[in-house]
């Protein structure tokens, strides 16, 4: 990952996890998870650990309106679906492309981590996504409109 990507993605795990912490993420009242293209930019969890994906590697999320959820987890795609109830969220697999990715690929955990999404915060540009009780987070920036 360049330098400058790495820097970007640990000052958005910073941010987001400061606003964990205080247990305030305030979204904008008109920020939406949906439309927006997701892209997995790190792991953080209770302990301070933290996984940065390879750029190179494309793992992105985007919710459609009607529950639908698309999925590209390095060489596959999955549909699957999603609903939110507040702050609580629940995605449920569907379809998935099993195409084996090298040995380098995240994929088997990042569809694992998927699957245990209890929650999420929206805050601007980032999306966290709430894996387990200990406060392991996926962390998602919304890449630019196109």
């Amino acid at each position: 990952m360049p330098r400058r990507a790495q820097a970007a993605a640990a000052a958005a795990l910073l941010l987001l996890g400061t606003a964990a912490a205080c247990k305030t993420i305030a979204p904008l009242q008109n920020e939406t998870i949906e439309h927006k293209t997701w892209r997995w930019i790190g792991l953080h969890n209770a302990d301070g650990d933290e996984i940065l994906p390879d750029e190179s590697q494309p793992y992105t999320l985007r919710f459609m309106p009607d529950g639908l959820l698309i999925e590209e987890a390095d060489c596959n795609l999955i549909a699957a679906s999603y609903t939110t109830n507040g702050a609580s969220m629940t995605l449920t697999p569907g379809a998935i492309s099993m195409t084996y990715c090298g040995p380098a690929s995240l994929f088997t955990r990042y569809i694992g981590l998927l699957s245990h999404v209890s929650a999420y915060s929206l805050h601007y540009d980032a999306l966290s996504l709430t894996v387990d009780d200990q406060g392991t987070r996926m962390i998602f920036k919304a890449d630019p409109p196109s």
